[in-house]
């Protein structure tokens, strides 16, 4: 019988006192029995090195990293890749709580969509189970991009990340998410990783880059990971914002081939605006945003 290939496991923290024991436990409890957990903290303000202390003495086969500086995620991310030994990886945000089946299912699904596409490179995912920060709000599912055929895959995703892409065509489209993210390692090395020069949205950059490869993007269509909402400094929409910004800097190459350039600024500009609620100034972005695609489609044509 071929002995289950081995399977790094990324956990990461940053001010996750609360929360930390409960996200390493779901990777621990994980049913996948060939595992290596990697937990790294980005030198926390809050008690979270003593809660972690705690958990390496009592799991001490995790490799345990204490940053010495806070880097930012990318940063932790890349250092799980080095360090990764496993031939697939998967990352465990701090926040958050895996099922104890969710490597098993990804795996399979992963094997499972190899088979019918050979020589794909691929991005697993999940749905996950949101759980917000009032509790007089609905609990909801987020569902995984590709969690139905057909998944999407090449440079139709990029468009789609950097907003310049409607779903009205044959994919079946839905969230990514870092938190569920599952691949083989040496992908990731393939792509260099994570560009550390984005404190906040690297996952993003990954996936335009990864999408401009060919890569295949899929998902378990069952809920094999629940979200709790928390918010911090380094989590603020603005920070968000500037991060879409700095993205389609970075592409510019890639928008101005399109002629979608000042129409993704404003694209993200109104995304903003939306998620802040005020609907108005939203619409107003999102207006001039498609004149500039109308202008351009003229141009083309």
């Amino acid at each position: 019988m071929k002995e289950k290939p081995l399977i790094t496991i990324g956990v990461t923290c940053f001010n996750c006192e609360k929360t930390i024991e409960r996200a390493l436990k779901s990777a621990i409890n994980q049913d996948w029995p060939n595992k290596q957990i990697i937990l790294i903290d980005d030198k926390s303000t809050d008690n979270s090195k003593i809660v972690l202390s705690k958990l390496k003495s009592l799991y001490p086969s995790i490799k345990l990293i204490l940053n010495t500086q806070n880097k930012g995620l990318a940063h932790n991310e890349n250092l799980i890749i080095k360090n990764a030994k496993g031939e697939f990886i998967a990352f465990f945000d701090g926040d958050d709580e895996s099922e104890p089946n969710r490597i098993s299912k990804q795996y399979e699904r992963f094997i499972e969509y190899e088979i019918r596409h050979s020589d794909s490179k691929i991005f697993v995912y999940s749905n996950r189970n949101i759980v917000p920060l009032q509790r007089n709000e609905k609990k909801l599912i987020k569902f995984g991009i590709g969690n139905k055929s057909p998944e999407p895959y090449g440079k139709i995703v990029a468009e789609y990340i950097l907003n310049i892409k409607n779903k009205s065509d044959n994919f079946n489209w839905g969230v990514f998410g870092s938190g569920t993210m599952f691949t083989k390692t040496a992908c990731l090395k393939d792509l260099k990783g994570f560009d550390e020069d984005f404190k906040r949205g690297a996952e993003l950059d990954l996936w335009v880059r990864a999408s401009l490869k060919g890569f295949h993007f899929i998902s378990v269509n069952e809920s094999l990971m629940t979200q709790y909402i928390t918010y911090g400094n380094h989590k603020s929409l603005n920070k968000d914002l500037s991060s879409r910004i700095q993205l389609v800097k970075k592409h510019k190459k890639f928008f101005i081939k399109k002629l979608l350039y000042i129409s993704s600024y404003l694209n993200f500009y109104a995304w903003y605006w939306y998620t802040k609620r005020i609907k108005f100034l939203g619409h107003i972005f999102r207006f001039f945003s498609k004149c500039f695609m109308t202008i351009n489609k003229i141009k083309k044509s």
